[in-house]
């Protein structure tokens, strides 16, 4: 499961654009936000017991560790740094199947998010049927490094 996350946080592939954004990309990403999350995720210590790696994932990723971030990186599903420009409050328009409509992530991104990371805020969201999973095609936004003029998700 550690290679997952890992793997999920470090990694450089390319993902096709953000589905259903056109031209517009992922319109969503907080650049400096997520640079940050990268930065910290590569600086920490994995030979360590696993809660305290997790810890260090969850704040790495810009959030803190409460019972709100309980299922980041604790399970084979949640494993997704998605760093956004601004915050995320209904699922109304869902875009993902199985998403619950009324999932209102707003004030528990906002409470949750370190603001020592940039702008925006963060969550760890889904990365089942990736690239076409939560971060890209809900809230828009790159999870992968790609060209600063032209995000590629």
């Amino acid at each position: 499961m550690l290679v997952r996350i890992l793997v999920s946080i470090l990694s450089h592939a390319v993902y096709p654009n953000c589905p259903e954004q056109g031209s517009t990309g992922c319109d969503g990403t907080a650049a400096a936000r997520s640079e940050a999350a990268r930065a910290a995720a590569r600086s920490l210590d994995l030979d360590r017991p696993w809660d305290e790696v997790r810890a260090g994932l969850v704040r790495a990723c810009g959030l803190r560790v409460q019972r709100s971030t309980s299922h980041c990186f604790n399970d084979f599903n949640h494993v997704d740094c998605c760093a956004m420009t601004q915050t995320h409050n209904t699922n109304e328009e869902s875009r993902v199947v199985g998403i619950h409509s009324q999932n209102k992530l707003g004030p528990h991104i906002v409470d949750a998010s370190l603001p020592g990371h940039g702008s925006g805020g963060s969550w760890c969201t889904c990365q089942l049927s990736a690239p076409y999973d939560v971060c890209h095609r809900q809230v828009r936004v790159l999870t992968e490094p790609g060209p600063r003029s032209a995000p590629v998700c």
